[in-house]
């Protein structure tokens, strides 16, 4: 514009000076009106001289992502303007590109651009994420004069190892009259451990019984998210024999059946076909006892680092 203007001025001057004549005014606003129009008229053709490309930009994102393993990662790139230039995705550690507009480069198939035309979006996909994957990552555009980058973190995280909600119990199951019965029921939650653990025997709920030497002690352990009853009778009869069931307040069930033998009968009954298993009976029962000893203590341990850690 200002060119067409002086040259229009310099025109009227020369003019002037041959004819001995003023300045036209006139002559000089309807110059420039009409040099305004041939300009715009050549950017409608599309005259590259008079075309203005604004340099691409991007738009915000997130620069910093985290992501489970085994998930699909999307890290987001937006770029403005960006005319005929390319998207170019790579890690910051290596130097060969990830993808190259909607190309992937790498042999790596989990690697994908998502981009719709005439949007701005130009974000990359990486299916299944592995640990491996975490890193720098960043989004260029690549032109004649510089690059223009944009840097995406992405985090990736372990899954947590959660535990399905489960329930046991173990114990004596053979045991002579008047030895003792221990039953240990064992139950873990999901999320923090059930809110209590009850008995049943023959479908009547049992509690603990001084007379009848049966007691019941609970443990709770908040870091193994697991709770733990142990049902102790002292001295068993052979009413104490039957079906046992522990149950969680969020009816959790597993049972067990204890079977009390009569010393007395047992030769009377079994002769010596029962005496040549006495030893392997009895050796079993003092096994059980002991492994449950082992564990009530193991875990009256944990619950007091539990207990003194919170």
């Amino acid at each position: 514009m200002r060119l067409y203007f002086v040259e229009t001025i310099r025109k009227q001057r020369r003019t002037g000076e041959r004819y001995g004549a003023r300045m036209d005014v006139s002559f000089i606003v309807d110059s420039v009106c009409a040099s305004a129009g041939e300009i715009k008229a050549r950017r409608g053709r599309g005259d590259r001289r008079y075309l203005t490309t604004p340099m691409p930009s991007f738009s915000h994102a997130p620069v910093n992502v985290t992501y489970s393993e085994g998930e699909l990662a999307i890290l987001y790139c937006s770029v403005q303007n960006l005319g005929t230039k390319t998207v170019v995705w790579r890690k910051v550690t290596s130097s060969s590109p990830l993808t190259i507009g909607t190309y992937t480069y790498v042999a790596d198939k989990r690697f994908q651009v998502n981009h719709v035309p005439h949007r701005d979006q130009w974000n990359l996909l990486i299916k299944h994420v592995s640990v491996q994957d975490a890193g720098v990552y960043e989004c260029q555009v690549s032109s004649k004069h510089k690059k223009i980058r944009k840097m995406v973190i992405l985090h990736i995280t372990e899954p947590s190892s959660r535990k399905e909600p489960e329930i046991s119990i173990s114990g004596s199951r053979y045991v002579e009259k008047g030895d003792s019965i221990y039953l240990m029921c064992n139950a873990t939650g999901e999320d923090y451990p059930p809110d209590d653990l009850d008995w049943f025997k023959e479908g009547k709920k049992v509690v603990s019984d001084y007379d009848r030497s049966l007691s019941i002690t609970k443990f709770v352990s908040l870091a193994a998210k697991t709770i733990v009853s142990i049902l102790k009778v002292e001295r068993s009869t052979m009413e104490d024999a039957g079906n046992y069931v522990c149950r969680t307040s969020d009816l959790m069930i597993t049972g067990i059946k204890v079977h009390v033998i009569n010393a007395e009968t047992k030769n009377i009954k079994r002769g010596t076909l029962y005496q040549s298993g006495d030893s392997e009976t009895s050796s079993s029962i003092k096994t059980h006892t002991s492994h449950i000893y082992v564990l009530a203590a193991i875990l009256w341990l944990n619950f007091v680092f539990s207990f003194l850690l919170h």
